[in-house]
């Protein structure tokens, strides 16, 4: 790791270079900042290891923390130029883009619980072949989340997620969960422009059925065939043998919809969401989570579809 001098206008910051990452930031916080790359690359280690082995990126990728959103608009407009209206899109936390997470400091917990979820994106992003259904990517980016320190060394807990689990009691204490055939045809920005609690509900979903996914060997293995598929490219052509051509375009193009779920885990969708709904209701029916000490995570920005 080698730690280098970096200035952004008028703020003053530090390029942290590891193997795998370049990390740019104007952060404050001390114990923050030096938490950064060690969280970063073991990260980067989980998205490559994790479910199965996968490839990673050709490159190091490039992550920008800063201290506050007004310098985060700032790097954003410097950076994307035409991209940069995607800040007035923005919620809260920042995005990633083309492999490039920028990001500013929601305080020392959900900052790195925001780095984990983006640093998925920019993962699959830079070294996938071929796109996840959007589902799966936004599933998978929250069951990177979880995760406690041990002295210096982070260690990644999918199941550990207080801020889902807290989201996904709520909604199935409401009976206001989303069905599974809406939960996968539709897009985190339908939520959010819904409103309320609408987006924590569907991110908690999307973690819940990793979590069905993940738990479960034949499930599991039907994942690891899934994202092998996609990091080699493969993934279109192995859905045209499946179910044709016309679906599997429209399912690749679209990156929404069942055809993944339908080809990969089980065609019938009335078993699986029976499944699904009995899986979310052992989970939520067990010990209740502490809600953690600090900021309660809202529905974190994400990468544009």
């Amino acid at each position: 790791m080698s730690l280098e001098p970096w200035s952004f206008g008028a703020s003053r910051g530090v390029t942290i270079r590891t193997p795998s990452y370049r990390l740019f930031t104007t952060l404050d916080d001390e114990v923050l900042r030096e938490r950064l790359p060690v969280f970063l690359e073991a990260a980067g280690a989980q998205y490559r290891g994790a479910i199965t082995p996968l490839s990673p990126p050709p490159f190091a990728l490039d992550t920008y923390v800063m201290s506050n959103r007004a310098q985060w608009q700032s790097i954003v407009t410097q950076l994307l130029g035409s991209h940069s209206d995607l800040v007035a899109s923005m919620n809260r936390g920042g995005f990633t883009l083309q492999g490039r997470s920028i990001l500013y400091e929601l305080g020392p917990r959900d900052t790195l619980v925001l780095l984990a979820h983006e640093g998925w994106h920019q993962f699959a992003q830079a070294s996938f072949k071929e796109p996840l259904p959007i589902w799966l990517d936004e599933g998978l980016a929250t069951w990177f989340e979880g995760h406690r320190w041990i002295a210096t060394t982070p260690l990644f807990t999918p199941r550990d997620n207080p801020d889902r689990m807290q989201a996904l009691r709520k909604a199935s204490r409401a009976d206001s969960l989303i069905p599974l055939d809406q939960l996968v045809n539709t897009l985190p920005q339908d939520w959010i422009a819904k409103g309320g609690d609408w987006p924590l509900t569907y991110y908690a979903q999307v973690w819940a059925l990793t979590r069905f996914l993940a738990e479960n060997p034949q499930r599991r293995e039907a994942l690891a065939n899934i994202l092998t598929l996609a990091s080699r490219g493969r993934l279109r052509s192995e859905l045209s043998r499946r179910l044709g051509d016309r679906a599997a375009g429209i399912a690749m193009s679209r990156r929404v919809g069942p055809a993944v779920l339908e080809s990969f885990v089980n065609r019938d969708q009335d078993t699986l969401q029976r499944e699904f709904s009995e899986f979310v209701r052992a989970i939520t029916s067990a010990a209740a989570v502490p809600t953690p000490t600090g900021t309660r995570s809202q529905a974190r920005d994400d990468s544009p579809p």
